[in-house]
C-alpha cells in the first residue's frame, strides 16, 4: 500500500542527517542556564572553601564550623554565629503546615532582631534551589538570610527532625527547639528569652 506520509517523513529525517550533522556550528550566547550554571559552579566552589575552613578551625564550638549556602547562591560561614543570639526556621518549600507558618516569621523578624538576636532560615528537605528562592520571594522572607540546605547537614547539625522548626540559639550555643507553629507574638517571646 502507497503510503505518501511515510515517505515524506523519511525524506525529512534524511535531509536532517545530511544538513544537520555536518553543519558548521558558530559560537552561540550564553543563555541563561549557561549563566546559571556559572552561578552554581561559582557557588559550589566558594561553599566548598569556605566549608574547609570553618571545619579546620578549632578555635569555635562545633556547632559553628559549617559554611552554607543561600537560596539566592551567596556563602554564610557558621563562625559569624559565635556569640551572637539567633533564631532560626527549617521549612520546605512544599510543606503546607510550613506556608501557613511563614506569615508569622516574617511578621516577627523585624522584631525579633530588633531584640538583638539574628534570624536565618533553612530551606531543606528536597527543596531544589530555585525552588526555595522563588517560595522565599513570593512568601515576602527573600529578604531575610535564607539558607539552602541541599544534603541535610543543618537538619543534623542543629539535630531538626522536621520541618516547620524553630531553633533559638543562646550566645554561648545551647539551643531550644520548637517543633509546632508559633504566632508571630510567640516567636518573639521565644527570642526575648534567649542570653
Amino acid at each position: 500500500m502507497y503510503r505518501p506520509r511515510h515517505i515524506l517523513v523519511r525524506l525529512f529525517t534524511a535531509a536532517l542527517l545530511i544538513t544537520g550533522c555536518g553543519s558548521a556550528t558558530t559560537a552561540q550566547p550564553p543563555t541563561s542556564v549557561d549563566t546559571r550554571a556559572a552561578a552554581a559552579a561559582a557557588q559550589l566552589a566558594a561553599l566548598s572553601s569556605a566549608q574547609a575552613s570553618a571545619e579546620a578551625d578549632t578555635t569555635v564550638p562545633e556547632l559553628f564550623r559549617f559554611a552554607a549556602g543561600t537560596v539566592k547562591g551567596d556563602v554564610v560561614d557558621g563562625r559569624t554565629l559565635v556569640g551572637k543570639k539567633t533564631m532560626i526556621w527549617f521549612w520546605a518549600s512544599w510543606c503546607p503546615i510550613c506556608a501557613a507558618e511563614v506569615g508569622n516569621v516574617r511578621l516577627s523578624a523585624k522584631r525579633v532582631r530588633d531584640l538583638g538576636v539574628d534570624v536565618l532560615t533553612v530551606a531543606g528537605l528536597a527543596s531544589p534551589q530555585v525552588e526555595a528562592m522563588v517560595w522565599a520571594d513570593q512568601h515576602l522572607i527573600g529578604a531575610l538570610t535564607n539558607l539552602h540546605d541541599a544534603d541535610g547537614d543543618l537538619y543534623l547539625r542543629f539535630e531538626v527532625l522536621a520541618q516547620d522548626t524553630f531553633v533559638f540559639v543562646n550566645s554561648d550555643g545551647t539551643m531550644d527547639q520548637v517543633n509546632k507553629s508559633l504566632s508571630a507574638d510567640d516567636i518573639v517571646s521565644a527570642a526575648e528569652l534567649l542570653t
